[in-house]
């Protein structure tokens, strides 16, 4: 049985943090959408990074740090 990775676009991954940032558990939050609150973190980590140091990773594209950084001016 192979397992298969599931990628998250930038839309569900900002709704998230978001949540986190506006007050609701981090926990309850990834319970509530089905993801492991390490991720969730991990995601929170980057958008709170300024932008001019995100590193580029495979699931972080161009188009998300440009979208980062418009979100998060320095």
């Amino acid at each position: 049985m192979s397992s298969t990775r599931k990628l998250y676009d930038r839309a569900f991954k900002v709704m998230a943090v978001e949540l986190c940032l506006n007050g609701q558990a981090s926990q309850q939050v990834a319970e509530d959408l089905g993801i492991r609150v390490q991720m969730l973190n991990r995601w929170k980590k980057e958008y709170l990074q300024p932008a001019h140091t995100l590193q580029y990773k495979p699931e972080l594209s161009h188009d998300d740090v440009w979208a980062l950084q418009m979100m998060c001016p320095s």
